[in-house]
């Protein structure tokens, strides 16, 4: 066996624990070790490795993960099987303060493990946490703490993090859950919020995002919104409800997959509940989807015709027109080596007649300028 051995992957081989256990006692080198898919591992222990940085697990099982290594940087431990539930199996790290790096995905997580993670690992920079069912709240406090990241948590409730040095927070989910920051100057926070609307998007789903919005206005936000359900919006209690400052948001992409979303009425409706809730410096519009086009047709109609024209009953009933002072558009392309989004054309007229899908290459980009 190679005891000079840096780096041991481990994929998609039939292993029991003894043998894993051989191949570290006799490799004490290794510095990045990866067990994938492997069958026939009921306990993987990972321990007097003291080179070992980079440390990844993916299993489909109810294993159970130990792990002792003071110098560990990076690791993660997520399931293999999508189709199963979050894995019951037991995850232990000990003597690992050193971590900078923690990815869990698919692991059952209570809101226990939160509450001394800052004290457990005084140097994590980059946390990801998702598909966990377990997680209800999450409570933060972490001295070094500069990036996280929550992904399809979809029983969270609630997000509290006090963390002086975090850049970045991304949440993704289909649930809105009440989200705190505190001790960072939210000005250098960039927030990435997306959210799936699966069920029936209604009042209190915005009631609940403008809450969240609030509560991040401080940072650069920006939100992507998927519609996949009816939109029944009630416009006279949404504006009749809390009479709170709207939040201004970077950007905003509004996917609509549901076909009823994008019927003229409903877009509407969704628009006036929308600007309710917050107001965006630039929508970004892929042009892709047949709902999606069909809604920023409509979005290119109302913001660039009828605005500038006499419809008194449409500004009567989309009442945040007259807080929008310009609107400029421009047809975006992907392009470079980094597929980043280019300036086109200036002349987005074509569009209003066009339903030819744009293969996620065409975007059109609203600067929105208000009050």
């Amino acid at each position: 066996m190679c005891r000079s051995l840096r780096r041991l992957d481990l994929e998609n081989v039939f292993l029991v624990d003894e043998v894993l256990e051989n191949i570290i006692l006799n490799c004490r080198l290794i510095e990045n070790l990866n067990i994938h898919h492997c069958d026939g591992l009921r306990n993987i222990t990972v321990k007097d490795l003291k080179k070992l940085k980079e440390f990844s697990v993916i299993y489909d099982g109810e294993q159970n993960v130990q792990v002792y290594s003071p110098n560990l940087e990076s690791f993660t431990c997520q399931r293999g099987s999508w189709y199963c539930q979050s894995i019951r199996g037991r995850l232990r790290l000990f003597a690992t303060q050193n971590l900078k790096l923690l990815v869990l995905n698919g692991i059952c997580i209570t809101d226990e493990f939160f509450l001394g993670l800052g004290n457990v690992f005084p140097h994590i920079e980059e946390l990801k946490v998702s598909n966990s069912n377990d997680t209800h709240r999450i409570k933060i406090s972490s001295q070094s703490l500069r990036k996280m990241e929550l992904i399809c948590n979809e029983k969270l409730e609630e997000v509290q993090v006090d963390a002086p040095k975090i850049v970045q927070f991304v949440y993704v989910g289909s649930s809105i859950p009440r989200v705190s920051i505190t001790s960072a100057p939210l000005s250098h926070l960039e927030s990435r919020i997306g959210v799936n609307c699966n069920n029936n998007v209604n009042n209190s789903w915005f009631f609940k995002l403008k809450e969240m919005l609030t509560n991040l206005g401080q940072s650069k936000v920006f939100l992507g919104i998927s519609i996949r359900a009816d939109v029944t919006v009630n416009l006279n209690e949404i504006r009749d409800g809390p009479t709170n400052p709207t939040p201004e948001i970077e950007e905003l992409s509004v996917e609509v997959v549901s076909y009823c979303a994008s019927k003229q009425t409903t877009a509407a409706a969704l628009l006036d509940a929308c600007f309710w809730s917050f107001r965006p410096k630039i929508i970004l519009q892929e042009w892709c989807f047949r709902g999606t086009i069909y809604f920023t047709q409509f979005l290119l109609e109302l913001l660039m015709i009828s605005r500038n024209q006499d419809h008194l009953n449409l500004l009567e009933t989309t009442f945040w027109l007259k807080n929008l002072k310009d609107v400029k558009v421009v047809v975006m392309k992907r392009s470079g080596l980094n597929d980043e989004w280019q300036p086109e054309l200036s002349d987005w007229k074509p569009l209003l007649y066009s339903c030819d899908d744009g293969g996620f290459n065409t975007a059109v980009h609203f600067n929105l300028e208000w009050w």
